[in-house]
């Protein structure tokens, strides 16, 4: 529970002191009365940094504004990781879903990459041979090796059951779903939220049932790998209530990691594809 309450410490204030910094306060824009309205019309153009001031627009033949053209916006894989909220007045229809097969190869691509498969569990590792927490495999290099390999194991697992054999069961789709508008703590509940619901193939919102079940499973897996005096039921609920807190504070990260992206550069190497 201290690693868990640790972990979630640094995430929440990662998240706000980088949020925090990107509002700025801007002066509105006043409204013409009636009285300086001709002083307004009659006012010089002003001239932007960088803008041709001779600059004159020559006539449109057609009558219409033409769209200044552009790279194409690039086209996000299926398999990526965070579906992006629809532009407003688009229409509501939800990403085409993922099948069975889809959902397994989505689990391996995200499970391929270095951030998930190397910081979290090395992390985990260290925090439980520093503490002496469960699972309990002793101190020393030896030791270390066989906790991270375990946590690999837990995390993997935790990740394959409830993003691809549930998901595929349940015909639930196992992608984040960014919210993007609202302030902070509106955002940060309604993702944190993800943990317990899901959206279905179809985009219907409904408990995640295969999330839930596959961190279950999984946390009754380490029974199988775990050194025996870290074999009891004590364990494996610890196990499932970490994983799904853990999974509401990934969301967090989620949410929110584009926007800081946005102010530090560096951040855009750990943003999802």
């Amino acid at each position: 529970m201290q690693r868990l309450t640790l972990r979630l410490s640094l995430l929440a204030f990662f998240l706000c002191s980088g949020l925090q910094g990107g509002i700025a306060q801007t002066a509105p824009t006043p409204i013409p009365s009636p009285d300086n309205a001709a002083e307004l019309v009659d006012a010089p153009v002003p001239v932007l940094p960088g803008v041709n001031a001779n600059f004159e627009p020559g006539p449109d033949p057609q009558g219409t504004s033409v769209a200044p053209e552009g790279p194409a916006p690039k086209k996000r894989s299926k398999y990526a990781q965070i579906i992006e909220p629809l532009p407003a007045g688009g229409p509501g229809l939800w990403p085409a879903p993922l099948s069975a097969g889809d959902k397994l190869i989505f689990t391996l691509r995200m499970a391929a990459r270095p951030v998930n498969w190397i910081v979290p569990p090395l992390y985990d590792a260290s925090y439980e041979q520093l503490r002496g927490t469960d699972p309990k495999y002793g101190k020393g290099a030896g030791a270390f090796s066989v906790q991270f390999g375990a946590a690999q194991l837990r995390s993997i697992s935790t990740r394959f059951l409830s993003d691809g054999v549930y998901a595929a069961l349940f015909h639930q789709d196992p992608r984040y779903e960014r919210i993007v508008d609202g302030g902070i703590a509106t955002r940060a509940v309604d993702s944190a939220e993800q943990a317990l619901f899901r959206h279905s193939d179809e985009g219907a919102r409904e408990f995640n049932y295969s999330g839930i079940l596959g961190r279950a499973t999984s946390a009754l897996l380490v029974l199988t790998y775990y050194p025996p005096r870290s074999r009891n039921s004590r364990v494996v609920f610890e196990t499932f209530g970490t994983s799904v807190a853990t999974n509401a504070g990934l969301n967090l990260l989620m949410e929110f990691l584009p926007d800081l992206g946005r102010r530090f550069p560096f951040v855009r190497k750990l943003l999802p594809e």
